[in-house]
């Protein structure tokens, strides 16, 4: 059962695609990003002024200087290698440890609703979605890491149209 998705919206400035998009992710339950926001993030991480104009124009130098990258950026997505030893070992000595000095309570109750799919089952649904996925890992491998860097790309468009319309047939 797929329980999360990645889909893409693309359109021309000020068409509806940030309105359009979060309203699907919200009904979907699904994480949001934009291309407005990752040059946002960008220009934070080299401390360019947020204003409109230089927003514009780093949008636009980083679609004409490096495309694959900056669109790489938008769509890449790390994940916690839920579900294996590496990730489970890691909260337990951490978090658990300190959850349960300061209140007294069981942590993996939380995280049994904070993580609710393993980063298998995120790869399966990428694997569903896209053609070409690259991962590597933060660890040793997939088995024995503690995050999954993923990249997509050749979005199977006609598999992701199926899944909406059966989506809007639930509804």
């Amino acid at each position: 059962m797929i329980e999360h998705n990645i889909l893409f919206f693309a359109g021309r400035l000020g068409s509806g695609k940030t309105t359009l998009s979060r309203a699907v992710a919200n009904q979907l339950g699904a994480r949001w990003n934009s291309f407005g926001n990752t040059v946002r993030k960008i220009a934070g991480e080299r401390s360019l002024p947020m204003s409109r104009q230089n927003l514009q124009q780093l949008g636009s130098d980083l679609v004409d200087q490096t495309p694959e990258w900056f669109c790489n950026r938008v769509v890449a997505e790390a994940e916690p290698n839920e579900g294996t030893f590496l990730w489970t070992l890691s909260w337990k000595l951490t978090t658990g440890i300190e959850y349960r000095l300061k209140y007294g309570l069981d942590y993996s109750i939380l995280m049994k609703y904070e993580h609710v799919n393993t980063a298998n089952q995120i790869e399966e649904v990428l694997n569903y979605f896209y053609s070409n996925i690259k991962c590597s890992c933060f660890g040793f491998s997939k088995g024995f890491a503690f995050y999954r860097f993923y990249e997509c790309s050749i979005p199977k468009s006609d598999v992701a149209k199926k899944y909406l319309e059966s989506q809007k047939q639930k509804t």
